[in-house]
C-alpha cells in the first residue's frame, strides 16, 4: 500500500509502520503490494531477516527451508542459502498461500516445483535428499496421488 510516498507495513496487531520514500527500498518493492496477514509479504515474495539487513526472498526461488538453532536455513534455486532470523513456523505462515509449499517434517519445508523426484519418504531436491516423517508423510502422499488424480 502506497501513501504519499510512504510505504506501510503492518505488524502482527494490523497497526501500521511507516518506512520513509528514499529509504533502503527499491522502487520495484515500493510499487509491490503489501499483505497484511504477515510482516514484510510482497506480491512475489516476502522480506526476512539476516545478520545484516532485510532481504527479499522471492517465492520462484525457495527450493526448501531448514530448521536452524533460532532460525532458519532458505536454500535458493541460485545455488545458494541464507541464514535468517525467523524460526520455520514463522517462515510457513509467510507461505501458506503458496499450496507448493508443503512441510515435509518438525524442520523442513519443500517447494514442490523443484522435488525432482521421491522414493518411499525420501524427496530429492536435486542430489540432496530430503524425508517426510509421521503425519507429513501421509501429507505427502496425498499431495502426489491428488495431483495423480487430475
Amino acid at each position: 500500500m502506497k501513501q504519499d510516498g510512504i510505504l506501510e507495513f503492518f505488524d502482527g496487531a494490523n497497526s501500521p509502520s511507516t518506512t520513509p520514500k528514499g529509504s533502503c527500498l527499491s522502487k520495484k518493492d515500493e510499487d509491490a503490494e503489501v499483505s497484511t496477514q504477515s510482516l514484510y509479504v510482497v506480491r512475489d515474495g516476502f522480506f526476512v531477516k539476516t545478520d545484516e539487513k532485510w532481504e527479499k526472498v522471492r517465492y520462484d526461488e525457495i527450493l526448501w527451508v531448514r530448521a536452524f538453532e533460532n532460525g532458519s536455513v532458505m536454500f535458493l534455486s541460485n545455488e545458494r542459502s541464507l541464514m535468517v532470523n525467523h524460526r520455520l513456523w514463522r517462515i510457513e505462515e509467510m507461505l501458506t498461500e503458496h499450496p507448493n509449499f508443503v512441510r515435509i517434517n518438525r524442520s523442513e519445508i519443500v517447494n514442490l516445483d523443484f522435488v525432482d523426484g521421491f522414493e518411499g519418504n525420501c524427496y530429492y531436491i536435486g542430489k540432496n535428499p530430503l524425508y517426510a516423517t509421521g503425519v507429513y508423510r501421509q501429507r505427502m502422499e496425498g499431495v502426489f496421488i491428488k495431483a495423480k488424480q487430475q
